[in-house]
């Protein structure tokens, strides 16, 4: 999820944390031309919500509220993924799909995410 306003980060962190839960926060960051990039691919044109948004987004994230910062530029998912479970001290299970099949997986999360 996506938040990008600090006091809506306050009054959500806050509740989860009165709650009990044990939460970590991490920020994914990569340059404008990268996310634009991933917008387009996954259906989102230059003029969508999404992209409009962008460099506020882009504002707000940059601010140490925010962190933990993880850059993502020219990373794969699941080298993000395993950046994240060592910040959070946390050991990731092996795939249970075989390798040669990633691109048939991310086919399929991009039509899923297409908004018609």
């Amino acid at each position: 999820m996506t938040v990008v306003d600090p006091l809506y980060y306050d009054q959500t962190m806050g509740a989860l944390k009165r709650a009990g839960l044990q939460v970590h926060h991490f920020t994914l960051l990569a340059s404008r031309d990268t996310i634009l990039r991933r917008l387009r691919r996954r259906g989102d044109g230059s003029n969508s919500w999404n992209a409009r948004q962008l460099d506020r987004c882009l504002k707000s994230l940059s601010d140490e509220k925010f962190a933990v910062h993880l850059n993502t530029e020219g990373k794969t998912i699941e080298a993000v993924a395993e950046e994240i479970a060592r910040y959070a001290g946390l050991e990731l299970k092996p795939p249970t799909w075989h390798p040669v099949l990633r691109p048939l997986k991310q086919l399929v999360v991009q039509i899923r995410h297409i908004r018609l």
